[in-house]
């Protein structure tokens, strides 16, 4: 059985049991409350952090990367490396600073995050992410309103990777792709209205933007060249709340995706984009329908249409499913088991050619004490290219998290993770040297928070 049929024949396995759970007295099972971990009285002359302030954190990481190109054949297969990671982190909530609760604003945030990675074997892979989030929320009787935007500029090498033979896995290239130069962009924004206490309707946007900043090169065999991509979707939701805490809601997106021309002038092709309109039917579960099960579930069918400009021996039309889907179940207070199923058709940042991007994972979090917590996971990737390279890429991911909070101002933390990648290039035919890939990531952080 392969990881991604176990994976589902596991998450199937969970909903049938936890479907055949009794409704919750509050004998048995019960959710989990946040622990307050133990404080000591502050001094007279300790600083107390503002209610404006919404974070002021920093982070220092060690690790070791055993294969830091996600290659297993010489000269990039298995170097190694340890890795020096710098990540302070600022937030601020305008909110109560200027007094404006009143005037129907319950957050507006903003945070600058920059994460600063030192490769001590590998140089070429130092970068910068500078993070800036901020998030406007608020309500005006029965209108509501939620604005989230994550906005990153990664200032990297603008000169990317030549694998050997001309081979790799896709799975070198978010790897890869994340440590070079590139601004990106995820945003979403939700209105809502409630009609009465039972129903209401809302409109969603939501945006995805990559451009990135490294040299195309088309006379280097194996070299990753990235194009820019985006995807933008808008559309309409109907809901109903069973309790408060539960909600059921159809919807309904209209959707362009669009990919720089990846022309031959750079990359050795015909001037040729994948770009494509899609329209998309969604179901939703929304909340805790009962105390030991939360959901955050939107799927359905995904209609797609691709443009002129694809290759004439590529299908136009596709339909997929697309899922978003998150399910936690609240074992008892101290244990979680959670489940991510993410599929959607999405653009190649290698290749003119569709894929279709599927991630699952399961992990199981565990609360030892007030200050000791761990995590076990696995999680499966598969990203499967449609004609005319037809090719089916797969990394499977085993990891465990230790965490233990000293005080209200050091957290620890502790973590392995094995990565086990390859590829199906053609049915039947013999797999082509380099394709495959392990490595090993073993991590320790410290973090004070102020």
């Amino acid at each position: 059985m392969d990881m991604k049929s176990w994976f589902l024949s596991m998450a199937g396995l969970f909903v049938l049991t936890s479907l055949s759970l009794p409704a919750d007295d509050g004998s048995k099972i019960a959710a989990p409350k946040k622990q307050a971990v133990p404080i000591a009285a502050e001094s007279p002359g300790e600083w107390k952090k503002p209610d404006w302030l919404t974070e002021v954190s920093l982070t220092f990481r060690e690790s070791y990367d055993s294969n830091v190109y996600y290659c297993n054949v010489p000269p990039l297969g298995n170097q190694d490396s340890m890795i020096s990671t710098i990540n302070p982190k600022f937030g601020i909530n305008f909110v109560p600073l200027l007094g404006i609760k009143d005037d129907g604003f319950e957050k507006l945030t903003l945070a600058y995050s920059p994460v600063i990675n030192y490769y001590h074997a590998e140089t070429s892979e130092n970068h910068t992410a500078h993070n800036i989030g901020n998030q406007i929320k608020g309500r005006v009787e029965d209108f509501s309103y939620d604005l989230n935007s994550l906005f990153m500029v990664v200032d990297g090498n603008d000169t990317s990777l030549a694998y050997p033979n001309g081979f790799n896995a896709y799975a070198p290239a978010p790897v890869i792709r994340n440590r070079r130069a590139q601004i990106a962009e995820i945003g979403k924004l939700t209105l809502r209205y409630d009609l009465n206490s039972d129903w209401f309707v809302r409109t969603v946007a939501q945006t995805v933007y990559q451009d990135f900043g490294v040299r195309m090169m088309s006379t280097v065999p194996g070299y990753l060249n990235f194009i820019d991509r985006y995807d933008v979707n808008v559309g309409p939701d109907i809901g109903y709340n069973v309790t408060k805490e539960f909600a059921v809601a159809l919807g309904f997106r209209a959707g362009h995706q669009g990919q720089s021309m990846f022309d031959g002038g750079n990359a050795g092709a015909s001037a040729t984009s994948d770009n494509n309109n899609y329209m998309r039917a969604l179901a939703g579960l929304e909340g805790k329908p009962w105390s030991w099960l939360q959901l955050n579930v939107s799927a359905g069918p995904d209609f797609r249409h691709y443009g002129n400009d694809i290759p004439s021996n590529q299908d136009r039309n596709f339909n997929r499913i697309y899922s978003d889907s998150r399910i936690n179940f609240l074992v008892t207070k101290d244990d979680t088991i959670s489940l991510l199923i993410k599929q959607w058709q999405w653009l190649s940042t290698t290749s003119v050619t569709p894929l279709e991007d599927e991630t699952y994972r399961i992990g199981y979090k565990r609360q030892w004490t007030k200050e000791f917590s761990s995590e076990v996971f696995a999680q499966y990737g598969d990203y499967n290219y449609d004609t005319p390279l037809n090719r089916d890429d797969n990394v499977e991911t085993y990891g465990l998290t230790l965490v233990y909070q000293f005080n209200k101002h050091i957290t620890l933390d502790l973590g392995y993770s094995l990565d086990r990648g390859g590829s199906a290039y053609i049915p039947g035919a013999t797999q082509p040297v380099g394709r495959d890939l392990t490595r090993h990531l073993a991590t320790m952080g410290i973090k004070y928070s102020f």
